[in-house]
């Protein structure tokens, strides 16, 4: 997405040498569109609280300085109401924007299996001889086994010695450990000894006590279920494996086989999902239940307190709260009610309204440069720990009013970013899916089509809830709240939350399986699979339509990498003004994929490769691209030579040898 004003194409070149230069074409592309800022107010980047200094780390640059055991100099954090770690601190620290509230801690039970970590705390002799049979070490050394009071973590490690550990809150002394195999140094220390998490013998191997199980038999069924006896073993070979026989041998069965089994396990059936699971110490909820399994403990730990902001949702009705809470609620939030099921005011969720956020309701420096939406004007800047307020786009730096708007201009996909997924095709009003031709298009005469064909889709026109709260290729994230999609400029969360992948383009989607899922959820990706050149593609056609194909024309990140380009941010210029822009360009000499770039191939080939003197002109004549040829020459940078594309393609003689055959004779 570009943020400030139209397309600016700046040279590679420009860039390297000339950085002033930018700031000049960044003033004169505001007199363009009618933006001119000038006054003793300025605006500027946004700092990351962790390049502050204790002088300058301050509440009006959203941050707060922290002194702990874990630092002797201490750092700068942002300030959050998590970052109050004393309930002084949270009932106290007033943080603009925020209200935070103490939570006490909370005492909660589970039934634990014990182990020897469960007799840390006791002494030598009973973690060493214990009556559980298990094998344990024991350390004189100093654990954390909680919090201090005020909820402070205390570095327990660093205490050495017993009387200092003892007295101090939330310390113990003596630590159970658990011996596993690998503890034993003899053959027979090893034979007698059992694996501590299979309870299977240990075994020597290699001079060395390794644990013993199913996994060393995985040959075949033969060697699995018939040498694994002699060790001990009971295994079955299934899905391909050589695994135990344990509970889930018997899913898919029925009660009485899971129950009643041959190995004489502990197992419980599970009729909602023909599941035999083990009936293990974390399977019981009751201390009665927990108490009647062998080598079962009943445990209570109480969680210490901490600073909790409070926020719309603390009024959810599986928090007790209701409708009338939500929205009527004591710290004045903007929140608004969705009753499950509609109009039901006692059950359902309580949600921010977004359409009531603006610039203005961030509060720091970096909140507000993060939306690469808003901008941050400082109150005076000779003096930056003063703080300063967030502007929304067009804002003047005199009159505090929005007089300009086109400083920021949006771009989004059309209907074809679904192609590859029919139901949110379907989900998204003025587009449908062709099954003819396996296409997402645009609905003819539909109320939306003028809108999608001249400015793309938007937040409004999502119907679904989950691709609503999710999707990361529109100029904006979009919020779900009261049944209706939004767009909300001031969130990131849709594209700081979607999964990695591999994968920086199309192109480098290596198979038409690879290429669809990049075009599918969670990414869509525009991407292509063309039979007839066994490649992804990136959608030019549909992106770009009848202008010219210029990366510098897309104006959001995800569609900029998927195109091969990549994408810029730049927050300010030297002087009185800031404007944080995002742009797409050409990578240049950043490109680094042998089968994307010639010179690239220089460096390393197709596989990843370091190139020498050996395979340099292999990697450079093997590319995927098919026109580059190599030129040797000790001059090079790699001191070996050149990988140039062919003179015929750079003339455009010669275009393409998998859609032209005679392109092939070059």
């Amino acid at each position: 997405m570009k943020k400030r004003g139209g397309v600016l194409n700046v040279s590679a070149s420009d860039r390297k040498t000339n950085p002033n230069r930018i700031c000049f074409y960044l003033i004169i592309l505001l007199v363009l569109t009618g933006i001119i800022l000038i006054g003793t107010a300025g605006i500027a980047s946004a700092s990351s609280c962790w390049t502050y200094s204790s002088s300058t780390c301050t509440a009006a640059n959203g941050c707060k300085w922290r002194n702990d055991s874990w630092s002797t100099t201490g750092w700068c954090e942002d300030l959050n109401c998590w970052s109050l770690y004393t309930q002084n601190e949270c009932t106290s620290t007033p943080i603009t924007g925020k209200n935070c509230t103490w939570q006490a801690g909370q005492t909660n039970y589970w039934c634990e299996k014990l182990d020897c970590w469960s007799l840390s705390g006791t002494n030598v002799s009973s973690c060493t001889n214990n009556s559980l049979g298990l094998s344990c070490s024991w350390a004189n050394q100093c654990y954390n086994s909680g919090t201090s009071p005020g909820g402070v973590w205390v570095d327990c490690w660093s205490i050495n010695n017993q009387s200092g550990c003892v007295n101090t809150s939330g310390c113990s002394w003596g630590q159970c450990n658990t011996k596993g195999c690998w503890d034993y140094s003899t053959s027979f220390a090893c034979a007698v000894s059992k694996d501590p998490w299979n309870g299977k013998n240990c075994t020597w191997v290699d001079n060395s006590c390794s644990s013993n199980g199913c996994w060393r038999y995985n040959i075949n069924q033969t060697y699995c279920e018939g040498s694994s006896s002699s060790s001990g073993l009971s295994c079955e070979w299934k899905w391909n494996n050589c695994q135990d026989k344990d509970c889930w041998s018997w899913s898919y069965t029925n009660q009485s086989a899971c129950e009643t089994n041959a190995q004489n396990l502990s197992c419980k059936w599970d009729s909602t999902y023909s599941g035999c699971n083990k009936k293990d110490c974390w399977s019981f909820n009751t201390e009665a239940e927990c108490g009647t399994k062998p080598g079962c403990n009943w445990k209570a730990y109480t969680s210490s307190g901490w600073c909790n902001e409070v926020n719309c949702w603390t009024w959810d009705s599986w928090q007790g709260g209701n409708e009338t809470a939500c929205e009527s609620n004591p710290y004045s939030m903007a929140c608004i009610w969705a009753g499950n099921p509609s109009g039901n005011t006692t059950s359902g969720w309580c949600y921010k309204d977004y359409s009531t956020q603006s610039c203005s309701n961030k509060t720091t420096e970096r909140d507000c440069m993060d939306t690469y939406y808003c901008w941050w004007q400082y109150s005076n800047l000779n003096d930056l720990t003063q703080g300063g307020s967030c502007k929304e786009p067009g804002t003047s730096a005199w009159t505090g009013t929005t007089s300009n708007t086109t400083i920021f201009s949006e771009w989004n996909p059309g209907c074809y970013t679904f192609d590859m997924n029919i139901t949110n095709c379907n989900s998204t009003i003025g587009c449908n899916y062709n099954t003819t031709n396996s296409r997402c298009i645009v609905v003819s005469g539909h109320a939306n089509e003028v809108g999608i064909n001249a400015n793309g889709l938007n937040c409004t026109m999502i119907s679904s809830s989950t691709l609503c709260n999710g999707i990361p290729v529109l100029s904006s994230c979009c919020t779900w709240q009261n049944g209706t999609c939004a767009a909300n400029r001031l969130s990131k969360v849709c594209r700081d939350q979607v999964a990695q992948k591999s994968e920086d383009s199309c192109e480098d989607a290596e198979t038409s399986t690879r290429c669809a899922q990049l075009a599918n959820d969670p990414w869509y990706m525009p991407c292509r699979w063309n039979n007839a050149t066994t490649k992804c593609d990136f959608k030019a056609a549909d992106i770009f339509g009848n202008q010219t194909q210029s990366m510098v024309l897309i104006d959001n990140k995800m569609n900029c990498e998927a195109a091969g380009g990549k994408w810029l941010t730049e927050s300010y210029c030297e002087g009185n003004i800031s404007i944080p822009t995002g742009r797409c360009e050409y990578k240049f000499s950043d490109e680094d994929n042998c089968n994307k770039a010639c010179f690239a191939c220089e460096n390393k080939d197709s596989s990843g490769n370091t190139v020498n003197a050996s395979n340099a002109k292999t990697a450079c004549e093997q590319s995927e691209l098919g026109f580059c040829e190599f030129k040797a020459d000790a001059n090079a940078k790699n001191g070996i030579g050149y990988c140039k594309a062919k003179e015929q393609f750079k003339k455009g003689i010669a275009k393409d040898c998998d859609t032209t055959c005679g392109d092939c004779t070059y």
